[in-house]
């Protein structure tokens, strides 16, 4: 196993190894976020929410090193919206009433102005991302973690998401996408998880 030093002041994984049931998914890995954006692209079970899910310290390394940031802001690629609150209540709920303007205005961009009394079970798949979505914007994290952000989303509405993740405060951002023309709109650093994640 490699012990470099980490280079100072550095933010990814580094020399990392995660198995889950004896099946390795990441094996003597190194991601370094030299970038403000960072997309991981790659085929489903290459270990790309992995990667998101060690960045947010919701995952502990087997081996190897994690270096991230606080606070993290993260869209899951389910929406993990609480059924019982309404679409506006679930973005302000890890906020608080302060955030109500901004809460306002950040679901009214990504077009659910007319639904913020609705409660998720009224929601599209599409629309609960967005809530999602504006539910992790409203929230100021020195990481911003987005695994499939633009699911259920149509080309106006990827436009504006890209635009409002840009313009969050987050000094680091990470998402996973499946479609290039969503990782070179947001510009950044490409990672290929599949041609890396194993050995």
């Amino acid at each position: 196993m490699n012990n470099k030093p980490l280079p100072e002041r550095s933010v990814g994984l580094f020399n990392l190894y995660k198995s889950f049931g004896g099946q390795r998914v990441l094996e003597d890995y190194t991601l370094e976020l030299s970038g403000r954006v960072t997309c991981l692209m790659g085929p489903s079970g290459a270990g790309k929410t992995t990667v998101l899910n060690l960045l947010a310290g919701l995952l502990k390394p087997d081996f190897g090193a994690v270096r991230t940031l606080t606070p993290v802001s993260t869209v899951f690629q389910k929406p993990r919206l609480l059924p019982w609150l309404s679409a506006l209540d679930n973005v302000l709920l890890p906020h608080g009433k302060r955030s109500g303007e901004e809460a306002v205005s950040m679901l009214e961009q990504l077009g659910l102005g007319g639904d913020l009394e609705k409660l998720p079970a009224a929601l599209s798949g599409g629309m609960q991302q967005r809530v999602s979505l504006a539910r992790a914007l409203c929230h100021p994290g020195g990481l911003l973690l987005l695994d499939e952000p633009f699911n259920g989303l149509d080309e106006t509405l990827c436009v504006t998401a890209r635009r409002l993740i840009l313009a969050h405060p987050a000094e680091k951002i990470v998402l996973v996408t499946h479609i290039a023309r969503q990782a070179e709109g947001l510009g950044g650093q490409v990672v290929n998880i599949g041609a890396q994640g194993r050995k």
